[in-house]
């Protein structure tokens, strides 16, 4: 039993030894265009002073506002990456703000936050956001707007290139067989309607003419 006592008590001096705070704050929804603002605060909750090294990767498609510029690119496909060093005491708060904005409707998905514990190369991870970029409505389902990023532009059905799937009796065109407004059997129904009225005007013509040759035959 002590030493399970123990092994707890190490397990909490262990955890308040090496606990980082990363708070982000940030809007939940935004418009097209609108200024973007993100506070990252970090909290040193460790028993000594320390010396950090803050890193936020950004997606591309985010204009900068403030800084006007990233401190660098990484990976690949040249991810746009802010970059901080700094020193915090303990339970001292640093705190690193910047701006973007985004042009194209959708949901803006932002990584963890990495922190690095420089003298030991220790890492710690903010939770990964989204934020939802709304479209200003023009009256136009144009450029990037469909159903999922403006519905008030491009309501259900619209030729949008998104497969919306709501069941409201407008078939999306932009679907294969997902969407059961397009149902087969009514499109089959329409198709036997009008090949019925098609045979119906072959045999009105054909009787037609047949009266005709046969008027010339002196019947």
């Amino acid at each position: 039993m002590k030493k399970i006592i123990y092994l707890l008590v190490f397990l909490v001096l262990f955890n308040s030894v090496y606990a980082l705070d990363i708070e982000k704050i940030y809007p939940a929804e935004v418009s097209t265009g609108q200024i973007i603002n993100i506070e990252i605060k970090v909290t040193n909750d460790l028993t000594s002073t320390a010396i950090f090294k803050l890193k936020e990767q950004l997606p591309n498609n985010v204009k900068f506002i403030s800084p006007a510029e990233p401190d660098g690119y990484s990976g690949e496909v040249n991810l746009p990456y802010f970059e901080e060093t700094f020193s915090l005491a303990p339970q001292e708060t640093f705190s690193f703000t910047y701006s973007v904005k985004v042009d194209i409707p959708g949901a803006l998905s932002l990584s963890p936050t990495t922190i690095v514990k420089l003298d030991d190369n220790q890492r710690f991870f903010s939770e990964p956001i989204q934020i939802q970029i709304d479209c200003i409505p023009d009256g136009l389902c144009q450029d990037n707007d469909n159903f999922l990023n403006c519905p008030q532009d491009c309501p259900s059905g619209s030729e949008d290139n998104y497969c919306d799937l709501q069941i409201d009796g407008v078939c999306d065109s932009d679907c294969t067989e997902e969407d059961v407004d397009c149902d087969k059997d009514d499109i089959v129904g329409e198709e036997s309607d009008s090949s019925t009225f098609f045979r119906k005007y072959i045999y009105q013509l054909f009787f037609l003419i047949l009266l005709i040759v046969l008027g010339f035959l002196g019947w």
